[in-house]
């Protein structure tokens, strides 16, 4: 077999015929592909469900988008394009289930990368919307439910990745994310 091109890896990958080797591009910059991933609403929602843990074929194409004007449910074609597409870049990787019918979908160690610089990113925006208090940033449950809806994702996703602790103040509710919490 020849060598991948300048500025490929090599990697191996199972189908139905065996093993077989691959050329994808050698990315290591997280930060671009966090970039990359944060203009769309549909990839968010995707690193963000598997950044809570592994999923299934059916719980990742089941995703609700929230946009501008309301939620929708994500289109199997396009979730199962997605889902590809983050496999092909090695963000994603796809084992079988105990039964080998089920899929399962989990993020790859660069996957976590990104996915955590992707957090970082979100982390720093919705910096700009908090109250300093003394167990760290506070975040008004309206500022996070709208960044939320403007990211794609439901708020409680938001909340479990992040790692958000919630605070009650009085009639107000505040999520806290002390220094060093995310994970």
């Amino acid at each position: 077999m020849q060598s991948p091109p300048a500025g490929y890896s090599s990697v191996d990958r199972a189908g139905p015929e065996g093993s077989q080797k691959t050329a994808k591009p050698a990315l290591h910059d997280y930060e671009i592909l966090a970039a990359e991933i944060a203009r769309d609403k549909r990839l968010i929602a995707i690193m963000f469900h598997l950044a809570a843990g592994p999923r299934t074929a059916g719980d990742l194409t089941s995703i609700i988008i929230y946009d501008g004007e309301g939620k929708y449910r994500l289109p199997e074609s396009t979730a199962r394009r997605l889902l590809k597409r983050l496999v092909e870049i090695g963000l994603i990787e796809v084992y079988r289930g105990i039964d080998k019918r089920r899929r399962y979908y989990k993020l790859t160690a660069t996957g976590e990368s990104v996915a955590r610089k992707l957090a970082s990113l979100v982390i720093d925006r919705l910096r700009r919307h908090a109250i300093c208090g003394s167990s760290g940033m506070l975040l008004d449950i309206e500022k996070l439910r709208e960044e939320a809806y403007r990211l794609g994702v439901s708020p409680r996703l938001l909340v479990e990745v992040l790692g958000l602790k919630r605070v009650k103040s009085g009639d107000r509710v505040y999520y806290t994310v002390p220094p060093g919490s995310l994970h």
